[in-house]
């Protein structure tokens, strides 16, 4: 049958190894038992009062500090204290490595008093760790606060002044208020003062001793109802509000929170104040740049809605992908938008007639800057239309493709009207070519002259060239 010593050894070796080495929170748990005795190295590293705290207060260590140390267990001397308890001590070194490449070592002593419990497993019921030195201060614990970030070891001189580096690099200070109406002054700094610019003496005049005097009169409520929210679930809290300065002005500050209890055993919340007065205010003028941003949109979606014209942004890509288009754009065509999505892929030169199709294309890629085009398009059923389509190059890109505004107008009456008309001016200048002598009457000069006003402009260059010299 194992030994009690033997058994109170191995969980003292199994409880290191995964809370040091491992940094395993649930097989350290299974080491020790639901009423254990924590005591560290700090006065204030202690958890004493059941599982659910000590493993509230283990979780937030492993979480801080979530790398493994390296572990040498040495000098386990164990005394039984009857048949199921037994005491264990002996000291061990962490190890962790530098940047640099080299090792940080750190000596520590430690006991412990281990029970067999009802379940035959042997547990540690209590666990104190120390330091064979004085370096470290109230407050601080094994291994985290020694051995910092990477593996590099700090003095608590060297915690200390880096704690005041930090302080002094924000602005604003510290400031602490006992939970009870009002929050009554439980301390402030002198940086913070100093930042609000009021003398200790001045401050507490100005707020009657209350630290939720020197809150802005509307946020007073609002700062309440987030602290109250936040300490029915954690011992912290953020919020942010405008504080009162001397010189009556307000700035916005961010404050970071802890509820604690003072010496004389009253709550109280401690807290970092920093002024973020420069941030709010930009992110202030972004949220108004971005309104309005919102607005000139709003007015562009509108104007593109109620224009008479077909608008279209096109990418210059091999299919003319259609990006955005108003109403008008389709119903020129007669299909709607899920039609041309699913259909056509809003693959725009799908609309383009297939007879007109290389023409048009070639005549769009040419063209640079601002330019129009003709062409004949396909509509739904089985139809066609002419349009005149008024575009440019923007600066815009959509997947390596310049972008196309494009506003176009259906001009299929008037082209039809010249394909009719045509024949009959070309009919006109066969008559006028070889049938002039007519022309001799007077009566019929004057109904010549009056054809030859309403004529298009275009019409000169289509007669034939010997009737242009008698007409003049």
């Amino acid at each position: 049958m194992e030994s009690i010593v033997s058994k109170a050894t191995d969980v003292v070796r199994r409880f290191y190894d995964a809370y040091l080495r491992k940094r395993d929170l649930y097989a350290v748990t299974r080491c020790v038992t639901d009423d254990v005795r924590w005591i560290g190295t700090g006065a204030f590293e202690r958890a004493g009062e059941g599982f659910r705290h000590y493993l509230d207060i283990l979780r937030e260590e492993l979480e801080n500090d979530p790398e493994g140390y390296g572990l040498t267990l040495r000098n386990l001397r164990a005394v039984p204290l009857g048949k199921s308890a037994c005491y264990v001590e002996g000291d061990f070194w962490i190890d962790r490595c530098l940047p640099d490449g080299g090792t940080h070592r750190l000596d520590v002593r430690f006991t412990a008093v281990c029970v067999v419990q009802a379940d035959g497993e042997c547990r540690i019921r209590a666990v104190h760790a120390s330091l064979p030195c004085g370096a470290q201060g109230e407050g601080e614990y094994f291994p985290a606060m020694l051995l910092g970030e990477g593996g590099q070891s700090a003095s608590s001189g060297a915690w200390r002044s880096a704690f005041e580096l930090l302080q002094a690099s924000l602005p604003g200070g510290l400031v602490g208020g006992y939970i009870e109406d009002g929050f009554p002054l439980y301390f402030i700094n002198d940086q913070l003062l100093e930042h609000l610019g009021y003398t200790y003496d001045e401050f507490v005049k100005e707020t009657r001793g209350m630290v939720d005097n020197a809150i802005h009169p509307d946020d007073r409520a609002g700062v309440a109802e987030i602290v109250t929210e936040a300490f029915r679930h954690t011992d912290r809290y953020e919020v942010t509000y405008r504080m009162r300065k001397k010189d009556g002005s307000y700035t916005w500050v961010l404050d970071r929170g802890r509820r604690t209890v003072t010496d004389e055993g009253r709550d109280a919340i401690v807290c970092i104040i920093i002024d973020v007065t420069e941030s709010r205010e930009l992110h202030e003028r972004l949220r108004q740049g971005v309104e309005t941003l919102k607005a000139k949109n709003t007015e562009l979606e509108t104007f593109y809605q109620i224009v008479f014209s077909g608008f279209a942004k096109l990418a210059d890509d091999p299919g003319y992908s259609l990006l955005y288009a108003n109403d008008q754009f389709f119903q020129i065509f007669g299909y709607s938008r899920e039609e041309v999505r699913e259909l056509l892929g809003n693959q725009a030169m799908l609309l383009f007639h297939p007879d007109s199709v290389r023409a048009t294309d070639a005549a769009i890629r040419s063209r640079g800057g601002r330019f129009s085009v003709k062409f004949r398009c396909a509509t739904k059923g089985g139809g066609s239309v002419w349009l005149r389509m008024d575009a440019c190059r923007s600066g815009e890109s959509y997947k390596g493709h310049n972008v196309l505004y494009c506003f176009f107008t259906d001009i299929d009456e008037e082209e039809r009207r010249n394909g009719a008309y045509l024949p009959a001016i070309f009919h006109v200048a066969h008559l006028y070519e070889h049938r002039g002598r007519h022309l001799r009457h007077p009566r019929r000069r004057r109904a010549a002259a009056r054809l030859r006003e309403r004529q298009p402009a275009f019409l000169p260059r289509l007669l034939p060239r010997g009737f242009r010299g008698r007409s003049r």
